[in-house]
């Protein structure tokens, strides 16, 4: 098992968060919104199975991927939020690869928790916040 600081650490060096937008016909604007975030378990260092168990212990549900057996995907409203409130806690971050991502997702998350991205208000704020159109968070 991981200990909290080395889940952070993993995150730096082996997280890649993802914002997708994609068509999809049968929503009310014709797009939906995805988060997610993919842990790399590169071979010999992390164990996907330790990460995912670690990960529960502060209730983050994960899973890893079937189509190969060394990643670990985190998706879903609670277990992004509750990954990024661990990851963000005493300003950690600053010093994250994909930190500008994470960023990103903060924004997004609030609204999309909300159902507001369903709206096309909400649905313009989502995108100007991907193409980057937003005030950084300190």
């Amino acid at each position: 098992m991981y200990s909290k600081e080395e889940l952070k650490s993993m995150m730096m060096f082996a997280a890649l968060p993802s914002i997708t937008v994609a068509r999809r016909k049968d929503r009310n604007l014709g797009y939906t919104i995805s988060l997610a975030i993919t842990i790399n378990c590169y071979p010999n260092e992390y164990m996907p199975e330790y990460v995912v168990r670690s990960l529960r212990q502060y209730g983050i549900h994960s899973t890893i991927s079937t189509k190969k057996n060394d990643k670990v995907l985190i998706n879903g409203f609670t277990p992004i939020r509750n990954l990024l409130d661990m990851l963000y806690s005493n300003n950690y971050t600053k010093m994250y690869r994909y930190g500008f991502r994470l960023e990103m997702m903060m924004r997004i998350l609030p609204i999309v928790e909300a159902k507001k991205h369903l709206t096309q208000s909400g649905f313009d704020e989502v995108l100007r916040i991907v193409d980057g159109e937003f005030d950084v968070i300190n």
